[in-house]
C-alpha cells in the first residue's frame, strides 16, 4: 500500500532555503554582522519601473528599518560589472547585492577571494554549484507566475493569438517565457502563442517597435494580449501595445505604478496584471538575517516560490478583467503552491522538462515499463502533476503480470501513480521495496525509481 505523507511541489527539493520564511524571524536577535549595504544594478537604473527598481526599494527598506548605511552603483555596461563589485569593496561595504544572472561570475570571483571572506555578498537570479560561505545566491520560481500570466492572458484573448516580447534569455527570462507559455496551453491548448528575445534589456524603443510588429502582422486575427519580460525593454512594449488598445501584463513588480503611473499613463486600464517575483525580499531578508546575527542563509541557494509568497500576481486594477477570471487565476496560484499543477519547466535553467514517455524511453532500464504502459494505453490528463513510481527491469523480471488480463495489469501499472508531485522521501513503499533513483524531474511531476513492482 502506498501512502502520501504530504503533497508537495517537487521542485522545492532543490530549494536550499525558503527565504520567505527563514527561523531568523522567530529566534531572538543576535549582535548585528554588519553596518552597511552596497547594491550594484545590472545594465540600468535604480528607477527603470521593474528588476533593478525593486531590489533598489528592498534595500532602501531594510536599510532604513535597521538604520544602516548604504549606496548604490548603476552599471552602464557589463564590462563594468567586476569594476563596480570593487569599488563597493574598496569602499570598506560590509555586504554587497549584486542584481542579475549576468553578474554571477563577477560576484562569484569577489565572494570567492580570501581578501573579501569577511564580506557578505547577495547575488540576485543567481545560481552557484558550490556558494563559498559569505555568499547567498537568490533564485526564483519565474516560471510560475509566468505560467498564472499566461493562464490570464489566454483567459482574456478573442483572437487566440497572444505573445511576449523578452529581454535577453539568461534563465530567469526563459522562466517568464515558457512558463507563460505552458500557462497559456494549459487554459486553451490550441492557442496561438509567439514570442521574441530582443538582446537587451534597456531598449524600450525596440521593445515598442516589436509590440508594434506583432499586433500589426495579422490585422484580420491579431494578437490581443502581449506580455512583457525583459526589464525596459518589455516596459517599452507593453507601453506601446496598451496604448494601441491591446491587453498587456508587466513583470517582476506591480508595473501599474511604475510603467504606467498609477493609472495617470495612457493604456493604463489594458494592463491587466503583472507576473511579480519579490526582488525586494531577496535584498530584504537576507540583510534582515545579519543584523540578527544569522548566516544560515549564506553558503547556500535560496528559492522563492509561489509556496512562500515569493512569486505572484498583480491585480487587474483599472482594466475589466471579469471577476471569475480573477478567481480562476487564484486557484490556479494555488495550486502551484500545493504542487497539484506543476509548469512543466525548468525550475534552474528554465528549459522544459522532457515528457514522461521521452523520459521513460530515454532509459534502458525502464523498457519493460515503457512497453507495459504504452500496451495499456495510459496517459496523464493534462495539466495535472503526477508522481510516477517506477519499476525497473531487474523488478518487473522478478513478477509475473497476469497473462490475456489487461484489466488486472492496468490495475497494477496505476497502483505506481500518485496524484501530486511529491519527493521521494515522501512516499511510502511496501516493504522490501526501495528507491533507487528518485527525485527526476519530467513535464508532469516526478520520476522514482523503484526495484520492485507495487501489487494493489
Amino acid at each position: 500500500m502506498i501512502t502520501k505523507k504530504r503533497c508537495m511541489n517537487m521542485m522545492l527539493v532543490l530549494s536550499l532555503l525558503a527565504l520567505g520564511i527563514v527561523p531568523a524571524f522567530s529566534v531572538a536577535a543576535q549582535d548585528s554582522l554588519i553596518e552597511s549595504v552596497c547594491l550594484v544594478t545590472d545594465v540600468g537604473k535604480v528607477n527603470d519601473g521593474t528588476f533593478n527598481q525593486l531590489a533598489y526599494e528592498g534595500m532602501v527598506t531594510v536599510v532604513e528599518d535597521y538604520d544602516l548605511e548604504s549606496t548604490y552603483i548603476e552599471t552602464l555596461a557589463p564590462t563594468d560589472y567586476a569594476a563596480n563589485i570593487q569599488t563597493c569593496l574598496d569602499s570598506g561595504y560590509d555586504v554587497i547585492a549584486t542584481i542579475g544572472f549576468l553578474m554571477s561570475d563577477a560576484t562569484l570571483a569577489a565572494a570567492s577571494d580570501p581578501a573579501n571572506s569577511g564580506v557578505y555578498f547577495i547575488g540576485i537570479d543567481q545560481g552557484f554549484e558550490a556558494p563559498p560561505a559569505n555568499l547567498v545566491g537568490v533564485q526564483y520560481r519565474e516560471d510560475q507566475s509566468g505560467f498564472v500570466a499566461g493562464a490570464l492572458a489566454a483567459l482574456m484573448s478573442e483572437t487566440g493569438k497572444i505573445a511576449g516580447i523578452y529581454g535577453i534569455p539568461v534563465p530567469a527570462v526563459v522562466k517568464f517565457r515558457n512558463g507563460f507559455e505552458q500557462g497559456a496551453k494549459y487554459i486553451n491548448p490550441d492557442i496561438d502563442v509567439q514570442g521574441v528575445y530582443i538582446d537587451s534589456f534597456v531598449d524600450s524603443a525596440k521593445g515598442a517597435e516589436t509590440a508594434t510588429q506583432l499586433i500589426e502582422a495579422d490585422p484580420e486575427n491579431p494578437v490581443d494580449v502581449i506580455f512583457g519580460a525583459g526589464g525596459q525593454t518589455g516596459s517599452g512594449g507593453i507601453k506601446a501595445a496598451a496604448e494601441a488598445g491591446v491587453y498587456v501584463i508587466g513583470v517582476d513588480q506591480d508595473e501599474y505604478f511604475t510603467t504606467f503611473g498609477a493609472g495617470t499613463t495612457p493604456g493604463a486600464e489594458f494592463l491587466i496584471s503583472s507576473a511579480t517575483k519579490r526582488v525586494d525580499r531577496g535584498i530584504y531578508v537576507p540583510v534582515e538575517q545579519l543584523v540578527n546575527g544569522d548566516t544560515s542563509s549564506f553558503g547556500t541557494n535560496a528559492v522563492l516560490s509561489a509556496s512562500n509568497d515569493g512569486v505572484s500576481f498583480a491585480p487587474a486594477h483599472d482594466s475589466d478583467v471579469p471577476e471569475d477570471v480573477a478567481a480562476q487565476l487564484t486557484a490556479i496560484l494555488e495550486e502551484l503552491k500545493a504542487g497539484t499543477i506543476v509548469t512543466g519547466v525548468d525550475p534552474v535553467s528554465g528549459e522544459m522538462l522532457p515528457s514522461l514517455a521521452d523520459l521513460v524511453a530515454g532509459n534502458p532500464e525502464l523498457s519493460v515499463l515503457a512497453g507495459a504502459w504504452t500496451d495499456a494505453g495510459i496517459e496523464l490528463e493534462p495539466g495535472v502533476a503526477y508522481t510516477i513510481l517506477a519499476p525497473n527491469n531487474a523488478a518487473f523480471a522478478a513478477v509475473t503480470l497476469p497473462a490475456d488480463a489487461p484489466d488486472a495489469v492496468l490495475e497494477i501499472l496505476m497502483a505506481h501513480v500518485i496524484e501530486g508531485a511529491m519527493a521521494a522521501s515522501d512516499v511510502e513503499l511496501p516493504e522490501g521495496v526501495t528507491v533507487v533513483t528518485g527525485d527526476i524531474p519530467f513535464s508532469q511531476g516526478v520520476i522514482h525509481i523503484i526495484d520492485g513492482v507495487v501489487m494493489p
